[in-house]
């Protein structure tokens, strides 16, 4: 997995041989359910046809960051999440690339700068 950041967003991007996803989060440490802004990406491949369900998307994604709040005692909630349509529709992967952005904030870990 590759981790970006600039002032607000974190990214993180996943390639396992066919297999692409990418998300990207504006996250704040406070409790609450604050309305979530959705972004979709440009695709990589100009025309390609959505395959994800926004809904589930974000279903998932907001699952991996309680995980990582119950897991770490933190307080983290989406404010923007953004993904690329046309990637690789495995739901429980942006579970995790949400969670680990969350784990990599807590321990610390570095965030390259996002371009």
């Amino acid at each position: 997995m590759n981790f970006s950041k600039n002032d607000e967003l974190y990214q993180v991007s996943r390639i396992t041989g066919p297999t692409h996803n990418l998300l990207r989060l504006r996250l704040e440490s406070a409790a609450g359910t604050p309305a979530v802004e959705v972004e979709e990406l440009p695709s990589f491949v100009p025309g390609a046809a959505a395959r994800l369900e926004s809904e589930e998307l974000i279903r998932h994604v907001l699952l991996g960051i309680s995980e990582a709040n119950a897991e770490f005692a933190t307080h983290y909630r989406a404010t923007k999440i953004s993904y690329v349509p046309d990637d690789t529709p495995v739901y429980d992967v942006y579970r995790l690339l949400a969670r680990s952005i969350v784990s990599r904030i807590v321990k610390g870990e570095d965030f390259h700068p996002l371009g």
